[in-house]
């Protein structure tokens, strides 16, 4: 048996048995085969398209936990397809030209997966098509300098006529090349370096930029730097991550326009914005109302403010700091009523943070200055829609001990949400909790939300249920 019919045979087998028994299968890297087993259970809805593919190894746990989702590799390529678009000969429209590459479904990347506002169109009409008299490929090239496991470099193949796979770990470049060959990606080099600055020391497999790119001349840059220490310990300023991008920036500007940075979404936005010169855009990626991935575009030829846009599961929103600014929020001067809707910002949304603006552009009510809360006239605008939740108010009682105790007695089973208040969520659903303890019967999962918040400087507690729009 190979390995690929080794991982399908025990795929839903116990490991810990696997690696006991290993002597059974002296063929087999049972340490490998299982780290891959393990992967795979973990990916299966972040890489689908990885996961059809049993012959794709994991070599590290960490690897698979930190990449890349298929979904977040396409928007990366999607935005590096629209400024190669910006920079080549002007097509009709102003359109880049799109992407017919054969390849894994999974990465074919067409507009109706990602919003025109956010990263432009790829795709034309057939009419446009045939009146073009244009053969349309790939086009580009980046270099990934930070390969990982390879998911970011599978999305540009996609889009880009050469793609540079650069890993300093030796046993996760070597799986990028096999994983590559499985997925039938051709146009992507594989090297093996740990970039350092210029002027350091080159020993064991270190190596600059020049002499990882060598002749390769990208037009962008794609780096995600690793957030651990040497130690293994958690970082998040730019300086503590490895490579220290503000002091490589220099070396990347010589050799290229642009560099698409990777910052893990605990990252500071305006922090960051101070740090490093020539940010163009900021993207804050969400998958169903998490915050997934913070990405920056720096642009050599580019100064001024950045903007910021927000993408989840398809919705975006885009703004600048300066819209934020100077808008004026709205207030409810009454505060919140039986059947009002409440609209509750998704984490990407929290991030960005246009408090403000999301009030004065959409007219929404804001509950407090710092209750990220909003009452929405009618219906919830269609930008905002996939960007948070919705809710419908049933009940709007006063924040205090008699309250906590009878929601709690008639709610045991809701969900809790506390806002700007002096105790957090968790502390507001335990005193809720011991109020209802044996008491009254919990609604079915997912038909009621407690929340506790600040409004117009009092506190409140507010009995909703969730409303699908």
């Amino acid at each position: 048996m190979d390995f690929t019919g080794f991982i399908l045979a025990h795929s839903y087998d116990d490991t810990a048995r696997l690696l006991l028994e290993r002597k059974k299968y002296p063929d087999i890297d049972i340490d490998l085969a299982v780290t891959t087993i393990e992967a795979r259970a973990k990916i299966r809805s972040k890489l689908p398209e990885w996961y059809d593919h049993p012959g794709i190894i994991y070599p590290t746990r960490l690897s698979s936990e930190q990449s890349s989702s298929e979904v977040t590799a396409r928007y990366k390529a999607n935005l590096f397809s629209r400024l190669i678009g910006e920079n080549s000969s002007p097509e009709p429209h102003g359109r880049p030209r799109p992407c017919q590459r054969e390849g894994p479904a999974g990465y074919k990347l067409f507009a109706r997966q990602m919003t025109q506002e956010t990263v432009g169109r790829v795709e034309w009409s057939e009419a446009e098509r045939k009146g073009s008299g244009r053969e349309f490929s790939p086009e580009g090239r980046i270099a990934d300098l930070t390969g990982g496991l390879g998911v970011d470099c599978c999305g540009f193949s996609a889009v880009a006529g050469e793609v540079l796979y650069n890993e300093m770990n030796p046993a996760l470049s070597e799986a990028a090349k096999h994983n590559f060959a499985e997925l039938g990606l051709k146009n992507i080099s594989v090297r093996c370096h740990e970039l350092v600055p210029s002027g350091t020391p080159l020993e064991g497999n270190r190596a600059t930029i020049g002499d990882i790119l060598g002749d390769f001349v990208p037009d962008m840059v794609f780096m995600d730097p690793s957030r651990r220490d040497e130690r293994g310990n958690k970082v998040f300023l730019i300086e503590d991550c490895r490579p220290d991008v503000a002091t490589l920036l220099p070396e990347v500007f010589s050799r290229c326009r642009y560099l698409l940075l990777k910052l893990s979404p605990m990252a500071d936005i305006s922090m960051v914005g101070s740090r490093l010169s020539n940010l163009r855009q900021v993207h804050v990626l969400g998958a169903s109302g998490e915050c997934k991935e913070l990405l920056l575009l720096l642009d050599r030829e580019y100064s001024g403010d950045y903007d910021i846009t927000i993408w989840d599961s398809g919705a975006s929103f885009t703004f600048s700091q300066e819209m934020e600014k100077v808008s004026v929020p709205l207030f409810s001067p009454s505060g919140p009523s039986v059947g009002d809707l409440l609209f509750e910002p998704g984490k990407a949304l929290m991030k960005a943070a246009p408090f403000s603006l999301l009030s004065e552009r959409f007219n929404l009510e804001k509950l407090d200055r710092s209750t990220h809360l909003y009452i929405c006239p009618k219906t919830l605008p269609e930008p905002l829609r996939g960007l948070g939740k919705t809710y419908r108010i049933r009940e709007v009682l006063p924040f205090g001990k008699k309250y906590i105790k009878e929601l709690g007695e008639r709610f045991p089973g809701a969900d809790v949400t506390a806002k700007n208040l002096p105790i957090n969520s968790d502390a507001l659903k335990k005193q809720l909790a011991a109020a209802g303890k044996n008491k009254g019967k919990a609604l079915p999962s997912g038909k009621s939300h407690l929340f506790g918040l600040r409004c117009g400087g009092k506190g409140l507690l507010l009995v909703t249920e969730p409303e699908t729009i």
